[in-house]
């Protein structure tokens, strides 16, 4: 045997037991998530106090669509939130249709 097939046989020893190390059961830092977090995965199951009432409804609603219990997101979506059955202003804002500012 030559040098370079006992360099090459060194090396894949070395990459061969670093990689087993690394993947040892108790070779996880400290820091990582243990296996049974994954409950605590996503968004809060509550809203915060500041939301209002209607974004609520709009989570219920998108719930039923997911579910197959609404077919039509989009109108059941507008018939909760305020302002839904009104058509934007022509300049993008929701002033009203008076001009009083």
């Amino acid at each position: 045997m030559d040098l370079r097939h006992v360099t090459a046989a060194l090396l894949a020893l070395l990459v061969l037991g670093a990689g087993a190390a690394a993947a040892a059961p108790g070779a996880a830092p400290d820091g990582a998530p243990a296996d049974d977090q994954s409950g605590d995965a996503g968004p809060p199951g509550d809203l915060p106090g500041q939301v209002p009432d209607f974004v609520g409804d709009i989570h219920d609603r998108i719930g039923g669509f997911l579910d197959g219990s609404i077919d039509a997101l989009g109108d059941a979506v507008s018939g909760v939130t305020p302002g839904g059955d009104d058509q934007p202003a022509e300049n993008g804002d929701d002033a009203d249709a008076s001009g009083d500012a």
